[in-house]
């Protein structure tokens, strides 16, 4: 079963309410297969949404929606394939697509000029090239001339410009250093700028394949756990694929899954057993039957767009990194502002004052 067509077929029913009555998923799935059907499709959706076309470029969508070999196949080239379908309330899926990062050529390297992504983020330093092959066009003209000279990269995120600031150690910030006002403990401005791309691009991989990343939490640890844990964890990333797990104390330390296409299995928590051999055989059940409960889940309760579930801790979160660094830089900017305002109020009753003694 193909992962891509199941989200696509749920999408087209919270569109059309009566599509699952005409095409069941089986028909629909045969139905993609063919090439006027699928074409045919392919204009419609463009017709509900203006930046499908540019989102998914017919030739890769093609390969999309092509049955798997297998559901083990489907399983393992998951990670592939990037589901991409508009929200049920007609919104746009959020892009945080980064474009594949251009590193400066090497005989150009010396004169520390941006690499792609550098300059595509510091909209300041490239307003006048149109690309950032002109852009490299230019220092390769620069250095025939003779003018080409070493440049200071700077780096910005958002329109922000980012600038070095002192790295405090967690204890530092609770032994009587805080840090001051505006200072956001970081490290240097490419420090920022790496870690920031860095929990970008993790975030953009895990929302793009999050079966794949919820299954990150199915480890050894978490069987050594108490139901009273593991329950509401396995819930909390896998209730969205129409599988629940309960707690089965009747039977020892131990959950029990069900899936809405009629699978169950009991989970023994139990340290005595094999943890290694538990994990694998509940990797197996939720790999073997989430596409099938996926679709039935979205008949019952209707479409609703698969979420990126947390998998670490929420300090360390990569999502979590993101939203801190663009608040301090929003503070940043904000204490600039009052500092300007100051000074702003300052000359003006320095101005006026003068006015006065005219």
């Amino acid at each position: 079963m193909n992962e891509y067509l199941v989200e696509l077929y749920g999408w087209i029913q919270s569109k059309d309410i009566t599509f699952n009555q005409r095409y069941k998923f089986q028909d629909f799935e045969d139905n993609m297969q063919d090439l006027k059907y699928a074409t045919d499709m392919y204009e419609w959706i463009a017709s509900t949404d203006d930046t499908f076309t540019a989102r998914e470029p017919i030739a890769v969508w093609t390969e999309k929606i092509k049955k798997k070999k297998d559901l083990g196949t489907a399983v393992e080239e998951m990670s592939d394939t990037e589901v991409s379908i508009p929200t049920s309330d007609g919104s746009q899926p959020i892009d945080l697509n980064i474009q594949a990062d251009i590193p400066v050529p090497e005989d150009l390297q010396q004169y520390n000029l941006l690499s792609s992504r550098e300059f595509n983020e510091n909209s300041n330093l490239n307003l006048n090239f149109d690309s950032y092959e002109d852009y490299i066009a230019d220092a390769r003209q620069q250095l025939k001339d003779g003018t080409l000279q070493t440049m200071s990269t700077t780096y910005s995120i958002n329109g922000n410009q980012l600038v070095d600031e002192p790295m405090f150690r967690d204890d530092d910030l609770y032994e009587g250093n805080p840090m001051s006002l505006g200072e956001t403990g970081q490290g240097t401005a490419k420090e920022q700028y790496d870690r920031y791309v860095k929990d970008i691009n993790t975030v953009q991989e895990e929302t793009n394949n999050p079966f794949n990343t919820s299954l990150k939490v199915v480890t050894e640890d978490l069987l050594d756990k108490e139901e009273e844990f593991a329950v509401p964890l396995i819930n909390y990333h896998f209730n969205q694929y129409g599988i629940e797990a309960e707690e089965a104390n009747f039977l020892g330390d131990g959950m029990r899954l069900k899936a809405k296409n009629g699978a169950e299995i009991y989970i023994n928590l139990d340290r005595m057993w094999s943890q290694k051999k538990t994990r694998d055989k509940l990797k197996r059940f939720l790999k073997d039957n989430y596409l099938e409960s996926r679709r039935i889940y979205n008949e019952e309760f209707g479409y609703q767009q698969l979420q990126r579930k947390i998998i670490d801790d929420k300090k360390i979160d990569a999502s979590i990194q993101i939203l801190n660094t663009d608040a301090n830089l929003f503070n940043n900017n904000v204490q600039s502002w009052l500092k300007l305002n100051a000074e702003v109020q300052t000359l003006d009753g320095i101005y006026g004052n003068l006015t006065k003694n005219k």
